[in-house]
């Protein structure tokens, strides 16, 4: 059986002083490299006086993951590094780890380096709430009116959730539910308009 990817159902935050350097471990939940650089982007302005925010990411399912990291300044293979292999040694996907440092006067040497980076992120990761990571479809169909009531009651029945409504004409709505549930899904809907209604993958 497969190991099932977890994802973070929050964020965490772990503190690590060594040698008077402050490591300041976060985790968060992102989708992709684009979001996981706007956190640290955002980090900076909440830590201006930090020497380096180190970081690393891992987004995407078992396969076809999408993995960056950041030394921000340190020594090669000192930081960012450390900070990945520890997320993929965990299971978790879909995150990233920050860790600021502020910087305490007092060198570390490569191997200290490795080891508080190593600890900080080992910190927050246990810290962070996760859940099972569930695959899904997205899809999109479009009714009339007059059964618009009866496809709620069947979506809701489901645990189909409704990203996108639009009420002209007729009606199009876009929804996501988990994978394994999508035929039985689309196998209703079908019986329930005879036929007439198409769900559209997306």
């Amino acid at each position: 059986m497969e190991e099932t990817l977890l994802i973070p159902a929050g964020e965490s935050l772990s503190e690590l002083v060594e040698k008077h350097s402050r490591f300041i471990a976060q985790c968060f939940s992102v989708s992709d490299e684009k979001e996981a650089k706007e956190i640290v982007r955002r980090l900076w302005e909440q830590h201006p006086g930090a020497r380096h925010i180190v970081w690393a990411f891992i987004t995407g399912e078992k396969n076809s993951q999408n993995r960056g990291m950041s030394d921000d300044g340190e020594p090669k293979g000192t930081a960012g590094r450390p900070v990945l292999n520890v997320l993929s040694g965990s299971g978790i996907t879909n995150v990233l780890c920050t860790v600021v440092r502020y910087f305490g006067g007092t060198l570390l040497g490569t191997g200290g380096l490795v080891k508080a980076y190593s600890q900080s992120a080992k910190d927050a990761i246990e810290k962070l709430p996760t859940k099972p990571l569930v695959k899904e479809t997205s899809f999109a169909f479009q009714i009339g009116y007059d059964i618009y009531d009866s496809i709620k009651y069947l979506l809701k029945k489901h645990d189909v959730r409704i990203t996108d409504e639009n009420f002209a004409e007729a009606i199009k709505i876009k929804a996501v539910v988990k994978e394994a549930q999508f035929a039985d899904v689309e196998n209703e809907i079908m019986q329930l308009t005879a036929g007439k209604v198409k769900l559209e993958k997306l």
